[in-house]
């Protein structure tokens, strides 16, 4: 047997051990189960459907809309920092966020030109100049002279407007010309 300081080995006689265990690995007794997880506000994925309590969205950028990759289930008042809609393609900017309807001749800080988040950039207004006419008591027509410009470009831009001092053409229009400006191409 080997050799125990007299003061444990009164111990282990009073607990009912003569000899030493080299297993023993907390005496028999069953630690505690860990406490279940705390849940992260640093962005958990996407919600999960067995959830009791309803989701809710990091919004880093104050529009309204959050991440939908910061998401958390909370039950109780909304945390601040906090939306209950998601769907935020761009939190860094709050110019993107879905259903936004302006358009834009500065990208995001990411690069991309999506401000409506609906998966692709749209250019506005994206038509190539098809011509004039007189019509709805106003001269119509506008468009890009060359090619389609990409989102942030300068490219020329036409738009119909009255000649001065016209009395019509044969058919007794006023008579309408394009103008044309440089402009940048805005995107959403």
């Amino acid at each position: 047997m080997a050799r125990i300081p007299a003061i444990f080995a009164a111990a282990l006689l009073v607990a009912g051990c003569t000899e030493p265990n080299p297993d023993f690995r907390g005496g028999g007794v069953t630690p505690p189960p860990p406490p279940p997880p705390t849940p992260r506000l640093d962005g958990g994925g996407p919600p999960r459907a067995d959830s009791q309590c309803p989701a809710i969205f990091a919004d880093e950028d104050g529009d309204g809309f959050g991440d939908p990759f910061r998401v958390e289930h909370h039950c109780g008042p909304i945390l601040p920092g906090y939306v209950t809609r998601g769907g935020d393609c761009a939190d860094n900017d709050p110019r993107a966020h879905p259903g936004q309807t302006e358009a834009f001749k500065i990208g995001r800080p990411d690069g991309a030109w999506d401000f409506d988040c609906d998966g692709h950039a749209e250019l506005v207004p994206g038509a190539r100049f098809a011509g004039c006419k007189w019509g709805e008591g106003r001269c119509l027509g506008e468009g890009w002279a060359d090619k389609e410009p990409r989102c942030g470009e300068a490219s020329l831009y036409l738009r119909c407007t009255l000649v001065p001092g016209s009395k019509g053409d044969t058919n007794g229009e006023p008579r309408c010309e394009p103008l044309g400006e440089p402009t940048l191409a805005r995107c959403r």
